[in-house]
């Protein structure tokens, strides 16, 4: 079961970090793409089902991470799929291009 509760908690520390060059990003990119990939299937019916909007936005800073970890072309279409919902933060954040730069490392 996908364990929301942790995935909150990840978030709020990585809204405290405001500088993409800020002590702590590159740890926060590890433990939330870990955490993620850490039970891909749980995962993406968490994206594909419950997911809002600004969590996937957040999220998207590590999407090319978890598919270098997992390799899963079911990850990526969930991706694809659920962007779909969000078109307004697609074209603000760009978070296609995520999904593409993440898709890079599926076999």
């Amino acid at each position: 079961m996908f364990d929301y509760a942790r995935f909150r908690e990840l978030l709020a520390e990585r809204e405290q970090i405001h500088s993409e060059w800020e002590a702590g990003l590159a740890d926060y990119y590890e433990r939330m793409s870990s955490f993620i990939a850490e039970n891909i299937t749980d995962s993406i019916a968490f994206i594909s089902q419950t997911c809002t909007a600004d969590e996937f936005v957040w999220l998207s800073e590590v999407f090319d991470d978890i598919a270098r970890k997992t390799r899963s072309r079911a990850f990526i279409d969930c991706l694809y799929a659920v962007v779909k919902k969000f078109p307004e933060e697609d074209q603000k954040y760009n978070l296609t291009h995520h999904i593409e730069d993440a898709e890079t490392w599926i076999d």
